[in-house]
């Protein structure tokens, strides 16, 4: 099979390993272990420089009271930042997920100071310890970084379809930051299926314009050949992405669910609302009222925005937020009722 060869990517020269770290579930567990105790050292760090080697028990209990919270609230935020964590994203990408997920932890982390009555833990320890936490996070995701650019094994991809849709596909992969993803080559469904597999790529991708039939005869020849399969996907596959696996009698189907929150969803969200977000909203207060008086100064203009939105089953609620808008900006257009 005559390929046209696309030297899209360059890569840096490194070991290649035999097996693929991005996906290794010891590696992810190692990286989310690393990135608790970086948030715990940051505090441990920020004491000392605080205080040095003189710091009180009174200042210093506190922080072990709430040292388990605070670890199993980072696990919580570093899942939520960075589940979707894997080797296509950019050193920037990790960093900002990552900052993200710390200034969270700092929010809650203040928040239970507050609610255990730890009124002993410096508030001087979340600024140091924040600067402290972000330093940590920017060499730990570089060294990351380095890491997965030197020795993750390079995944060679055959792209399967027209010459456009292949030419976009490839266009993405070379704005990838990682560089260990590289086009083997591109080929029509026609010619794949009339020519043998090869070893001279690791997976396929494939992009558009490509039958049903052919689709199904490409994937059976995959799975054989264990090759990994990316697909470009419309909207029916994005719908059999929320499908489950089910059976009528020996029979497999697939079972779409619906789209909206399931019962243990809303209470889970529910309870965060509760639990996590009233106790954020009074640690960040100062900065709203802060934020109703600039607003105010500026025009003279009403601090908030209203508007009638659409929830659950059609009901109506009003929506209430800071207005960002110059004042009366819908007169021409009329309400944007929004679902």
């Amino acid at each position: 099979m005559e390929l046209y060869k696309l030297k899209l990517i360059k890569f840096g020269v490194g070991k290649i390993m035999k097996y693929d770290v991005a996906e290794s579930k010891v590696i992810g567990f190692l990286k989310s272990f690393a990135d608790v105790a970086i948030v715990i050292l940051g505090y441990y760090i920020s004491f000392y420089i605080r205080y040095g080697r003189d710091i009180q028990s009174r200042n210093i209990e506190p922080f072990f009271t709430l040292m388990p919270f605070i670890a199993v609230v980072s696990f919580f935020f570093f899942y939520i930042y960075l589940s979707n964590d894997n080797d296509e994203n950019s050193y920037i990408d990790l960093v900002y997920s990552s900052v993200l997920a710390i200034a969270m932890i700092q929010i809650v982390t203040m928040a239970m100071s507050f609610f255990t009555r730890g009124f002993a833990f410096p508030r001087s320890i979340f600024a140091i310890s924040f600067l402290v936490q972000i330093v940590l996070t920017l060499v730990w995701k570089k060294l990351l970084f380095d890491f997965y650019s030197k020795y993750q094994r390079k995944n060679k991809v055959l792209l399967v379809g027209e010459s456009e849709s292949n030419r976009k596909v490839a266009q993405n992969m070379m704005r990838m930051k990682l560089g260990i993803i590289e086009c083997a080559g591109e080929t029509t469904a026609a010619d794949l299926l009339n020519n043998e597999f090869d070893d001279d790529f690791d997976s396929i991708c494939i992009t558009s314009s490509v039958d049903i039939y052919s689709r199904d005869k490409i994937l059976e020849m995959a799975v054989a050949k264990n090759k990994t399969i990316y697909i470009l996907p419309d909207f029916y596959e994005i719908i059999l992405s929320n499908s489950k696996l089910s059976q009528f009698d020996d029979m497999p189907i697939f079972k779409i669910r619906h789209l909206s929150l399931s019962l243990e969803q809303q209470i889970f969200k529910r309870a965060i609302d509760l639990l996590l977000v009233v106790p954020c909203l009074i640690v960040v207060s100062p900065f709203m009222i802060v934020a109703g008086i600039m607003i105010k100064s500026n025009d003279k203009g009403p601090v908030f925005y209203k508007q009638e939105r659409l929830t659950v089953g059609g009901k109506k609620f009003e929506l209430i937020k800071f207005r960002t808008m110059r004042v009366n900006a819908e007169e021409k257009t009329g309400p944007v009722l929004a679902g």
